[in-house]
C-alpha cells in the first residue's frame, strides 16, 4: 500500500505560494545506494581484505575476510554501464584499477574517490609490478603497452614490461589448476530456470585454495576445491527494476518489474549485507512481468501483478489467483484480518484464507488502482471516483458527502490513511483530504515538481512523494517542497516508496535505491 498523511494537504493550504526548491548533489555511498541486477560479471580482483565484482552496472565490494558485502559503487554514482572488460587490485592502498573500452577508472573504496583516465584506444590488459606496484600500471591497448606513472593522468609508451608481475588471473588459469570446476558446469552455472551460465571471470584468494568466479548470469561463486563446496554470493535484485515495495520487519521485499531477463521477489536485510532471490517454481518461474502492489504479513507475500493474484506461503508453492477474478489484471491488495481484498481492471473481490473469491457488489466494471483502510471502512480509489464498503456491509457505496465533490466523483488514483484521516490523489495530482469521519473534505493545490504522482508515503514531520521524474519530502512545519529529480538522484519513475526508521526506499524501473534520511534532509 501506500498510505499517505494529513498535514500534506495542510502545508498546501498554508503555503499556497510555495515553490519546489529542487536539489541534487553529490551522494556517498552510505546516503544513496543503488540496487539492481548485478548477476552479469564482467571482471574480478582482490588482494588480503576485498574482492571487487565488476558487473555491467555497478562495482560490488566484498570482504572476504569477514565474509560481508560493502555498499556498492554504481552506475548513477559514475560507474560506466556495461563497459569494464578488465579489473586488477592495488595491493599498495587496496584500490581496484578497472579498465574499459575507453579507458581507465582508479577506484579506491577506503574514501569512496574515483579518478578517470582516459587511454586512446581503450584497454585489454592490465600489470602492476610485483616488486614496486606503486610506481605506476603497465595498461595495454589497441596500440600496444602504455605505462600509467603515480599520480598521473595521462599515459606514455612503456618502456618494458615488469619482471615479476600482478596480473589478472584468466578463467583458463583457474580451470587448469582445478578441472573439477570445469567438470561441474553442469550444474554449477545452471540457474533456476535451468538456463547455461558461463564463467567470465577468476581470482585467486591470497594465502588461501579457494576462488572466486564470475559468471554471465549468476553473480559470483566462491569455490573451495580441497572440499568441493560451493557458495553463490548474491547481492542486489532479482531483476533490473522494482515495481513494489513491503517493510517486514527489519528487511525489505522488493517485486520485479518490466519483466527483462528474470522475475520475482528479493528480500533484503536494512543493512543490505544480506539477500534472498524467489524466482518461482524451478524450471518455469514466474509468469507475470510487473509487481504492482506488494504486502508482507506473518511470512506469507500477497503481489498484484498482470496475471493475477499471486500468493506465496512459507514453505508452500506459489499460488496463483487468476479465473476467479473479475480480471486478471490485478492493481492493489489489502490485508484484512481474515483474508485480502483485491482490487482489479473490472472491480473488487475479497479472497478468504481458504482461497474463496467473494465478489463486491456495487464494484463490478471499476477499476480499483488502491485501497486504504479506517477503522473497520475499506476506501477504494477508482476510475469512477472515491467509494467506500461500509462496516459490516457487502455493498461497494459512495458516501452522501462525496456527491457534491467533484474532484472525488472524477478519477482518483491513489488513497492513504493515517489515523483516522483519509488522503486522495486525483489523476490531475490534486490532494484531497478529511480529518475524522464527519469532518468537512479540503482540497490543496495540485502538486508539481515530482511529475505524476506514483506513490505517496508518511513518515516523521511530512510525506515522501514520489513521481515521474523524481520525489519529494514535504514537511508541515517547512515553506518549501524539496525534490530530488531523476535521472541524477534517481535512475526512473518512483513507483513505490518504503520508509523504515533510518531509510527511504524507492522503487524504480532501474532498480531500487535507498536514501539515508539524514542524507536527504
Amino acid at each position: 500500500m501506500k498510505p499517505g498523511i494529513f498535514f500534506l494537504v495542510g502545508f498546501f493550504l498554508l503555503f499556497p505560494g510555495t515553490s519546489p526548491a529542487q536539489t541534487s548533489r553529490f551522494w556517498r555511498p552510505d546516503e544513496r545506494t543503488v540496487l539492481t541486477d548485478f548477476t552479469t560479471v564482467r571482471a574480478l580482483a582482490g588482494g588480503r581484505t576485498y574482492l571487487f565484482v565488476a558487473t555491467d552496472l555497478g562495482l560490488l565490494v566484498y570482504d572476504h575476510v569477514f565474509q560481508r558485502w560493502e555498499l556498492p559503487f554504481t552506475y548513477l554514482d559514475g560507474y560506466p554501464p556495461g563497459a569494464v572488460v578488465v579489473a586488477l587490485a592495488d595491493p599498495t592502498d587496496e584500490s581496484v584499477w578497472l579498465g574499459t573500452r575507453t579507458g581507465l577508472l582508479h577506484y579506491r573504496h577506503r574514501t569512496n574517490t574515483v579518478d578517470s583516465i582516459p587511454v586512446p584506444g581503450g584497454v585489454i590488459e592490465l600489470i602492476l609490478d610485483a616488486d614496486a606496484p606503486s610506481e605506476g600500471l603497465h595498461v595495454r591497448t589497441t596500440n600496444g603497452w602504455e605505462f600509467l606513472a603515480r599520480g598521473a593522468f595521462s599515459t606514455q609508451p612503456s618502456r618494458g614490461l615488469p619482471r615479476r608481475r600482478l596480473v589478472v588471473t584468466t578463467v583458463r588459469e583457474a580451470l587448469n589448476r582445478y578441472p573439477t570446476l570445469d567438470a561441474s558446469r553442469a550444474f554449477l552455472l545452471l540457474d533456476e530456470r535451468l538456463r547455461q551460465a558461463r564463467y567470465t571471470s577468476a581470482f585467486f584468494f591470497p594465502d588461501s585454495d579457494r576462488i572466486a568466479m564470475g559468471t554471465d548470469g549468476m553473480g559470483t561463486i566462491l569455490v573451495d576445491p580441497l572440499v568441493s563446496s560451493f557458495e553463490r554470493l548474491e547481492y542486489g535484485l532479482v531483476s533490473v527494476g522494482a515495481g513494489a515495495l513491503a517493510v517486514d520487519g527489519e528487511d525489505v521485499w522488493a517485486g520485479s518489474y518490466g519483466g527483462w531477463g528474470r522475475n520475482g521477489f528479493t528480500r533484503m536485510s536494512g543493512d543490505l549485507r544480506s539477500f534472498q532471490f524467489y524466482q518461482g517454481p524451478r524450471a518455469v518461474g514466474f509468469n507475470f512481468r510487473v509487481v504492482r502492489d506488494l504486502e508482507v504479513s506473518d511470512g506469507t507475500l500477497f503481489a498484484a501483478t498482470e496475471v493475477g493474484l499471486l500468493v506465496i506461503r512459507p514453505g508452500e508453492n506459489q499460488r496463483i489467483i487468476s479465473s476467479d477474478l473479475p480480471s486478471r489484471d490485478v492493481f492493489t491488495v489489502l490485508k484484512d484480518e481474515t483474508g485480502v481484498w483485491v482490487g482489479t481492471s473490472r472491480g473488487l473481490v475479497f479472497v478468504d484464507e481458504d482461497f474463496n473469491v467473494s465478489p463486491e457488489l456495487g464494484a463490478a466494471g471499476r477499476k480499483v488502482y488502491d485501497m486504504a483502510r479506517i477503522g473497520d471502512s475499506v476506501w477504494l480509489a477508482t476510475d469512477a471516483g472515491l467509494a467506500m464498503i461500509e462496516p459490516n456491509h457487502r455493498r461497494v457505496g459512495v458516501p452522501i458527502d462525496l456527491l457534491n465533490n467533484m474532484d472525488l466523483m472524477g478519477p482518483v488514483i491513489l488513497v492513504a490513511a493515517l489515523a483516522d484521516t483519509l488522503v486522495v490523489v486525483t489523476r490531475d495530482n490534486r490532494i484531497v483530504w478529511r480529518a475524522g469521519t464527519e469532518g468537512d473534505w479540503h482540497a490543496g493545490l495540485r502538486v508539481t515538481g515530482v511529475g505524476i504522482i506514483l506513490s505517496i508515503e508518511p513518515d516523521e514531520g511530512g510525506v515522501w512523494i514520489g513521481g515521474e521524474i523524481g520525489i519529494g519530502f514535504l514537511q508541515f512545519a517547512s515553506s518549501t517542497l524539496r525534490i530530488f529529480n531523476a535521472p541524477r538522484d534517481l535512475p526512473g519513475p518512483a513507483r513505490d516508496i518504503a520508509v523504515t526508521p533510518d531509510h527511504v526506499w524507492v522503487a524504480t524501473d532501474r532498480g531500487v535505491v535507498r536514501f539515508s534520511k539524514r542524507g536527504l534532509r
